[in-house]
């Protein structure tokens, strides 16, 4: 374009207008960038047979530029599974050809995958024995496949894989919704411990029973007129009404009893604990364990504690210190908040008194990363007044 017409002037709804060089390359830039196309690799490739994806093939490619892209591979079957690195990178040869080489057992011993795409697929050859030894668990699987293009869109959150099956709308919409996805990966997490309806199954955990709730509201925004709509709306009521539990419980356990009541109960439940049981090991061997507990009244509202409980195969849990009366009725134990920088949670360790003893609750989910083995775990843990070891009578 001519440097004369750039700088022409142009009448425009009755105003003169002069567009200078550098503006107008600016606007042409701009303009170039909102019309890019997204590169014809990216997107998500493959299928599964079923929406608890246990059969089927997946390739996701992301992060393109004109050279390079993300990828990874997932390939399962009844008999295993075969799959690449989440943040592998392939190299493009040409618009239709490209290649990765991948890490294997050792320097010489490498996996390479040549990838060949159409409009309406890509086709992935893997080379070489790591493809099978290094990456899949049965050497009757392999990385190579013919993926048919599912979505030029990423998916994500927890349904990303049922949405290569026959997903539903609303599962669609948490897919391709970024921002649903981390709503609902919210919503679930909050579910699993501060749940607004009860778990009708005593042997189902929390989250399991979160998923449960959750499958229900996607098949009930299946039929509204905006699925999308229907979620956000449902996890958002949702999250604040847990939100409000959430902080309700917190309160519980951080805020201060009553004194009084505190005193009677630190005598009520005060003395030596012990609990002997059969155990073993991963190696087959048998022996006894024994768990003890130690609680001792100090001032007027709290305890001071010391525990010791053991597992199966050597793991144990151990902790001890002071343990102040709260509102929910326990005597919780408080650990410092760490000056590490340790995403784990504080621990806050509740001795509950019960009519027939006491029961460990762990509040937070701390105290097991901090004072326990693999194992080992303090919700569930308790002992009853007839562990109680008897005081012996005092000397004359």
């Amino acid at each position: 374009m001519h440097y004369a017409y750039l700088m022409r002037t142009r009448t425009l709804e009755g105003a003169h207008v002069r567009v200078q060089p550098l503006t107008l390359a600016l606007i042409l830039f701009a303009t170039t960038l909102a019309h890019a196309q997204q590169s014809p690799w990216q997107g998500e490739w493959g299928a599964f047979t079923d929406t608890s994806a246990a059969n089927g093939q997946r390739l996701t490619i992301s992060d393109c530029t004109a050279t390079t892209c993300t990828f990874s591979v997932s390939a399962r079957v009844p008999g295993g599974n075969c799959g690449t690195a989440s943040k592998a990178t392939f190299t493009i040869a040409s618009p239709t050809e490209a290649t990765a080489n991948l890490p294997g057992e050792s320097a010489t011993q490498t996996c390479k995958l040549q990838l060949h795409r159409d409009p309406k697929s890509i086709t992935v050859t893997a080379v070489g024995k790591t493809c099978t030894s290094y990456y899949c668990t049965s050497p009757a699987i392999t990385l190579s496949h013919t993926y048919p293009q599912r979505s030029t869109t990423l998916y994500t959150g927890p349904h990303a894989d049922a949405c290569l099956s026959n997903a539903s709308p609303a599962t669609v919409a948490t897919c391709t919704d970024a921002a649903l996805a981390k709503l609902e990966q919210q919503w679930q997490d909050l579910y699993a411990d501060f749940p607004l309806t009860p778990n009708p199954n005593p042997n189902e955990n929390g989250y399991s029973h979160a998923v449960a709730v959750d499958a229900a509201i996607l098949k009930h925004c299946d039929t509204a007129s905006n699925p999308s709509t229907c979620l956000h709306d449902r996890f958002t009521a949702d999250i604040a009404l847990m939100n409000t539990r959430q902080t309700d419980h917190i309160a519980a356990y951080t805020e201060r009893g009553d004194p009084a009541t505190a005193a009677t109960l630190a005598q009520k439940i005060a003395g030596k604990y012990r609990h002997t049981f059969a155990n073993g090991d991963v190696q087959g061997d048998h022996y006894r364990s024994t768990d003890t507990l130690t609680l001792t009244p100090v001032g007027s509202a709290s305890i001071h504690f010391d525990a010791h409980l053991e597992f199966y195969n050597g793991h144990t849990c151990d902790l001890s210190g002071g343990a102040l009366y709260r509102k929910n009725g326990s005597f919780v134990y408080d650990d410092k908040p760490t000056t590490s920088d340790s995403t784990d949670p504080v621990c806050h360790l509740g001795i509950k008194p019960t009519s027939t003893g006491i029961t460990f609750e762990d509040y937070t989910g701390g105290c097991k990363m901090t004072s326990c083995g693999e194992r080992g775990g303090w919700n569930g843990a308790s002992f009853t007044f007839a562990q109680r070891i008897p005081a012996k009578p005092p000397t004359k």
